[in-house]
């Protein structure tokens, strides 16, 4: 596996990059993880105490290695980044590799590291695993100024995709929108959904864990939580503008924005002097869910006009946890089909922190009425990592013949 995030990263999709690779391991598959060093969601590699640059770690032998990461990741910089990162990352993938998974983020990356595997002759299967859609994104944060950006990414994500054997997406939808934007790749889609990499816990110290973070006692403060990155993309100055009308209205409400990202620091200072907003640094897994399900409200907040770029990977969690989902979306977005489809949750107008503040108090009666409960069940039913890693398995095995490869000689090999 080649990749840009892995543990020790704990948001975004180093989560599953770790996740799957671990998941294929303890099926028995020799698997190693060629990976940038830790940077996200800090765009600053991690200090050398947090990572080494060699180990293994449950069952997946990993090989990190350093490169240029930008302070502030704009499209030229991000570029830059995936580019450099590609180039190192490609000269460490072994010649004896009998298939490859590319991860994108980062496209550019994926896209070099292919061309190297081919210059230096190794003739592993490849597949692409397709997180984020750099074509959606680009449309849809930048618009129309993205137009010559838009042709040579496109040009180049069709030519990646005609060199690998198979090509996965997180979702039904992407698949549908991938195959009509690149219709030569149609016969080698496959989805594969993102998982529940976390486990709720069996019980939660709510009152304890409310009285530590400052919240006031469940009845007497509603707490809307985000977590995860603070980028362009989560439009979170719309929370901040929430928080500010709480305090102007006096309502017994909280907005906490958990995480980190490259929009931190400016979310930090607009939100000066505003008491019903509260900051709060990333969290390790287990208290990562201990927080999120000691929230009222779970909250997914997404820049107008986002529609398809991704797939927010924190309603994984979200959704594990019980608690009631909010998101902040357009209507026919991919996440507004992930609400629906969970029932677990109330979509509402994006970039409106008065319609944002009003659905707040709208999910919070659903949630008195009894509505609003299905998340642990779309989860069991839908978010399975058993299902994602046997899905892996078989493109594994079908891939360049490797069909007919005994499991147990597999195995062996490890």
């Amino acid at each position: 596996m080649v990749a840009l995030n892995y543990f020790p990263e704990q948001t975004g999709n180093a989560a599953y990059t770790t996740s799957l690779a671990e998941g294929l391991a303890d099926a028995g598959v020799s698997i190693s993880a060629v990976v940038a060093a830790p940077y996200y969601p800090r765009w600053k590699t991690f200090p050398s105490s947090e990572w080494r640059s060699h180990e293994a770690v449950n069952g997946v032998d990993i090989t990190r290695v350093r490169s240029y990461v930008p302070r502030r990741p704009s499209w030229v910089r991000r570029a830059l980044f995936e580019t450099f990162y590609g180039a190192r990352l490609g000269l460490r993938v072994s010649e004896k590799s009998e298939v490859v998974i590319l991860v994108s983020p980062g496209l550019f990356t994926s896209a070099v590291v292919e061309l190297m595997m081919r210059l230096r002759g190794i003739e592993a299967s490849r597949i692409l695993w397709i997180q984020d859609r750099y074509l959606r994104g680009i449309a849809e944060v930048a618009g129309a100024r993205a137009t010559v950006v838009e042709r040579f990414i496109h040009s180049m994500a069709s030519r990646l995709g005609k060199q690998c054997d198979a090509v996965v997406v997180i979702h039904e939808r992407w698949e549908r929108e991938v195959a009509g934007q690149f219709p030569a790749l149609a016969d080698r889609l496959h989805t594969i959904r993102n998982w529940t990499h976390v486990s709720a816990p069996e019980s939660i110290d709510v009152d304890g864990m409310r009285s530590e973070l400052g919240w006031g006692s469940v009845g007497n403060e509603i707490v809307v939580l985000h977590a995860g990155n603070m980028g362009v993309k989560q439009d979170l100055e719309n929370v901040v503008g929430a928080a500010r009308l709480a305090d102007q209205r006096g309502l017994p409400l909280r907005f906490v924005l958990m995480g980190d990202g490259s929009q931190r620091e400016r979310l930090e200072e607009l939100g000066l002097g505003i008491e019903r907003l509260q900051l709060l640094p990333p969290q390790d897994n287990d208290r990562y869910m201990q927080v999120l399900g000691s929230a009222d409200v779970l909250l997914v907040n997404e820049k107008p006009g986002m529609l398809s770029a991704a797939v927010p990977s924190k309603m994984t969690s979200y959704f594990a946890t019980g608690r009631p989902v909010l998101a902040a979306t357009d209507t026919a977005s991919v996440t507004a089909d992930e609400i629906r489809g969970s029932e677990a949750g109330v979509v509402c107008r994006p970039g409106d922190p008065a319609e944002l503040l009003a659905s707040v108090t709208q999910v919070c009666d659903l949630v008195s009425a009894g509505s609003l409960s299905g998340g642990p069940d779309f989860v069991e039913s839908r978010l399975s990592k058993e299902a994602a890693v046997e899905g892996f398995l078989k493109l594994i095995n079908g891939c360049n013949g490797i069909e007919d490869v005994d499991k147990k000689k597999v195995g062996a090999q490890k």
